[in-house]
């Protein structure tokens, strides 16, 4: 709910969600319910979260490797390849949100937002992060940690009525830590979004 509110969508905006973690999932619902967005398209890594995104009201989902392609096509914004680093687009997305943290998503967003766009780092950033993208294209780079003002009453009013059936994929004892650990590390690739705990069975 706050970042959605923190990314400050204007009418008929365009969005970028890159990462379709529970972060970027929730992020997502929140833009279509809080948000005049137009087109919301989502970066998914798994088929599985592919499907949630669009579930949750993505209008596209594009994969890593497509994401350029993809914006451009739903921007009409034009690829530009420099001599040196990552391709880039002449126009966007008026409004990119990191969900990940990495350097590469985080690069992503910056390279897929319009010139004086809004990029929203959501996710906790990696270090190694290349800013140039953020300075000669004079974006605005806001950041959202946890909530604020009546975020947890909306959220809570909000998952009443949303989807969320499927989100928590599995859940172990407390006595199976590590395997729900090892499990969470590797959850996009196995299908899962949330994992979780039952403190209510031992084995």
């Amino acid at each position: 709910m706050h970042a959605a509110r923190r990314a400050q969508v204007d009418d008929g905006g365009t969005v970028l969600v890159v990462g379709a973690g529970a972060v970027g999932l929730f992020i997502t619902l929140a833009l279509r319910e809080l948000t005049p967005a137009a087109r919301v398209t989502v970066v998914a890594k798994h088929r599985g979260q592919a499907e949630l995104a669009r579930r949750f009201g993505a209008s596209d989902v594009v994969s890593p490797s497509e994401v350029i392609g993809g914006v451009r096509r739903a921007t009409r914004a034009l690829r530009l390849e420099p001599e040196r680093g990552s391709p880039y687009l002449l126009g966007g997305v008026d409004v990119a949100i990191d969900a990940v943290g990495s350097a590469g998503s985080i690069d992503t967003a910056l390279r897929t937002t319009r010139a004086g766009g809004r990029v929203l780092l959501a996710g906790v950033p990696a270090a190694g992060i290349d800013l140039t993208p953020a300075w000669f294209r004079e974006l605005d780079v806001v950041g959202a940690y946890a909530s604020g003002g009546d975020a947890f009453a909306t959220a809570m009013s909000l998952a009443a009525a949303a989807p969320l059936d499927g989100l928590v994929g599995v859940s172990y004892p407390l006595a199976r830590w590590r395997e729900a650990l090892d499990h969470a590390a590797d959850a996009g690739r196995l299908g899962t979004v949330k994992v979780a705990f039952d403190v209510r069975s031992a084995a």
